[in-house]
This record gives C-alpha cells, structure tokens and sequence, in this order.
C-alpha cells in the first residue's frame, strides 16, 4: 500500500466500510489524502508558558511582568507562581490534546500508521519568523497534507499557514480581541467566549476549515482553533463526531471564501450549562454550528453532546467494526466473541483442575458449566451463515 493511500481506496477487503452511514461524512471530511500527513499541534507548554513570564518580566513596557517584579518574590512564592502557571499551562492545553487525540483517532481509521505524523510547533522556533523560516516547516508543508491545532496565538504554525492561505483575517491582531474569531473577511463581525480561563470560561468558539495546502495546491491543510482550547475541542468534534460531520459538510461557504480555495469551513459555539470551573472533559458541554449565512441564525443547527475524549468515538469505532468486518470475523461476531471467552474460560479451568488449583467441588461444575457454553457457542458459530 503507498503511504498515504487511505483504506477506503484499497477495496473490497478494507477493514472499514465507509460507505456506511455512519462514516460517510467523516471519510468525505478526512479521506482521499495522499502523501504524508503531518498533524502540527499546539506549543502550548510548560517551557513555554515560563518563557513567557521571564519575558515580560524583562519588559519594563508590559504591565503583567512589572506588577510581578513589584511583588518582590522570594524563592517560596516564586515556586507558587511557577505552579500556578503551569497550572494554567497545563489546564488551556487539556482541550487542544482533546481535539489532537478526535482527528489522530478519525485518521488512524483512515490510513496507515507511518503516514501519519505529530509535530510540536514549539520545535520550530519561538518566533513567527523563526518557524516561517524553518527548513524543516517547509519541507514539511510543501510535501504533505498538514493539520494545524489551535489558533495563532498559542500555535504559531497556525499563523504562518493562514497568512499564506490569505485567511488570517480569522483572528484580528489587536490584543483585546485576539481570543475571537471573524466570521467573514470584509466585515468585523466577531464570534467571542464569555468568561476566561482557567477559572470561569462559560462558552467558547472555535472553527474548523478545509482548504487546498498554500504550500502545495495538490495537498490539503485543515485547521481546528479556538478562541481558546475549549474551542479547539468544539471545532475538531464538529469534524469527527459523525453526528456532526454531516452538518459540518452542508454549511454554505461564502463565494469569497471560497475563492480562497477553502472547501468547507464551519465555525463552532462551545459553551456549559453552568458556571462552573472549566472542565474540558465535562459530559455537560454542548457544541453546535454557528454560521452567518443561514438565514435562521445559529439554532437551526443541532445541539450535540460533547464527546469529551476519545472514548465516544472508540465505542462507536468498536461498535462499527464489530459489524462490519466481514474478512475475518463472520457476519455476526457476537458469536464469535461468545466462542473466544467460553474457550478461554474452559481452558483455564481444565489449567486450575490439572495444577490442583482451587476446591474441586467447585472447579469441576464450573468446568461443566463452561464447556455446556462452548459447545452451545460453537453451535451456533457454525450455524451463522
């Protein structure tokens, strides 16, 4: 198989139907990419985060630095800042590894391990210039598919790519609404989070696009950002719940934006019934399509639960393959799963019977009982037509 060749091309023995309803969307969405697939993610890190407090404590014109220079800080509340820092590092990246782990789960469905690759911008460089500049960042977009996570602040790939697609008027450049995001490139309107993190950020908003790589038109790029991480988790469920991804696929894209060679672009409300301490993994988040165009606003489109890690999507994977894989299991592979665990459990009694382990008042009819089980199983394994 060529790296890159997604298993929807291979044929009639794939392990994975994507004809089926269920993932249709998702393989329209995600399939037909050849080539090396390059996932860019956030630099969000706790290397990072501090590098950040050093730097504006050095700067005597940015106002967070010097109000930590005044503390004074002695070494205990240095280490209390430097944790809550990281705390705060850590907490902002938690949605962005949501949203990593969603498309990494969708694309390991789609195509072969080595063709699939995960890179942490902050190796490039610290500085917009220095990852533009990298030979490594562009040979990577000028060769292969690339995926970018989280918007431009917090991942500075993201800022390259958008600049050179000609879409960075997504997020505004001044610092008071730079954890926003603009819906359209000749109008000011802007989609923005109430509350702020870590503490009480009640609803974010992400968005989630598709258009052909600036590096490379015979490649794709994708991008899932958010004003913050809770967006970014919002904008990737959009694309990998297949509840989501049909809808995802029907949102209009503006001519404009679409003369930008995007072919779909959704944008994302994240928000929480409560106010509550941010929880990215929260069961109670809710996420839907926000879109400009729709003549009846953003609630025409469904309210979907909130897959908040990648279990969901696994125990609808699972479900899927248990009924679709017709190369090695049979059509119905309950039967076959009934079979596997009776054996296991014959043959680890006739173990405990032969080594005398156990009462063998009590190891014989469970011996007897498994059996009766595996010869039944087996029956109706072979009856499966």
């Amino acid at each position: 198989m060529a790296t890159g060749e997604p298993l929807a091309t291979v044929g009639q023995d794939h392990a994975l139907d994507v004809e089926t309803d269920a993932w249709r969307a998702i393989n329209e969405i995600w399939g037909e990419m050849e080539g090396d697939i390059w996932v860019l993610h956030s630099a969000w890190n706790r290397n990072r985060v501090l590098s950040e407090i050093v730097r504006d404590m050095s700067d005597p014109l940015n106002e967070r630095g010097q109000k930590l220079v005044s503390l004074g800080l002695n070494s205990a509340q240095v280490v209390e800042v430097v944790e809550t820092i990281s705390r705060y590092g850590n907490h902002v990246v938690e949605g962005d590894v949501i949203a990593k782990d969603h498309i990494l789960s969708v694309l390991r469905c789609l195509y072969p391990p080595d063709a699939i690759r995960t890179l942490n911008t902050w190796a490039l460089g610290h500085e917009v210039e220095q990852v533009e500049g990298d030979a490594r960042f562009q040979e990577i977009c000028s060769r292969s598919n690339v995926i970018v996570l989280c918007g431009p602040v917090g991942n500075l790939a993201s800022s390259v790519l958008l600049k050179r697609a000609g879409l960075s008027w997504l997020f505004p450049e001044d610092a008071l609404r730079r954890h926003a995001i603009r819906i359209h490139p000749d109008a000011d309107q802007l989609l923005a989070p109430e509350g702020y993190p870590p503490d009480r950020l009640t609803t974010d908003v992400g968005v989630f696009l598709r258009c052909r790589n600036p590096y490379n038109p015979h490649k794709r790029m994708f991008a899932a950002m958010g004003a913050y991480a809770f967006g970014t988790q919002g904008a990737a469920a959009l694309a990998c719940s297949y509840e989501s991804a049909a809808e995802l696929l029907s949102a209009p894209v503006d001519g404009k934006i679409r003369d930008l060679g995007v072919d779909h672009v959704a944008w994302a409300k994240v928000w929480k019934p409560d106010e509550l301490l941010t929880d990215f993994r929260d069961e109670g988040i809710r996420y839907q399509i926000v879109h400009p165009s729709h003549p009846k606003g953003f609630e025409h489109w469904l309210v979907h639960k909130n897959p908040s890690s990648i279990v969901r999507t696994l125990k609808n994977l699972r479900k899927f393959i248990m009924t679709s894989v017709t190369t090695v299991l049979p059509p119905r592979p309950a039967k076959l799963v009934s079979y596997t665990l009776s054996l296991i459990g014959v043959l680890a009694l006739i173990g405990m019977t032969v080594m005398g382990w156990g009462n063998p008042y009590i190891v014989l009819p469970l011996l007897f009982a498994a059996s009766t089980t595996l010869v039944r199983a087996l029956a109706r394994l072979s009856s499966v037509p």
